[in-house]
């Protein structure tokens, strides 16, 4: 395994440094390369957060193929209008 230890400089003398820890099975990876594929991985983690805790899917469970794919196709579709929605208003301003 491969461990992985970063920090995010911050511009600020008082704030602490923002430090992530990326293990991996991929010995041979650049850093860089493990910390592309961190940031997209990332991005999925915190849609799946933010529909389970937001959106009431939580307890979601479909067990049948055509089902699952109308409710995914919806939840998709409100998600990214609540993104777009708060990342052009003030709200989306304050929370960046």
């Amino acid at each position: 395994m491969k461990l992985l230890i970063t920090t995010k400089e911050s511009s600020e003398e008082n704030e602490e440094p923002n430090v992530k820890y990326i293990m991996s099975n991929e010995i041979g990876a650049p850093a860089n390369h493990l910390i592309t594929l961190y940031a997209m991985r990332w991005r999925v983690e915190t849609f799946f957060r933010d529909i389970k805790q937001n959106l009431g899917f939580g307890g979601c469970e479909l067990r049948h193929t055509a089902g699952a794919s109308g409710d995914w196709h919806l939840l998709m579709l409100a998600y990214n209008l609540l993104k777009l929605g708060t990342a052009h208003s003030a709200l989306g301003t304050i929370l960046a």
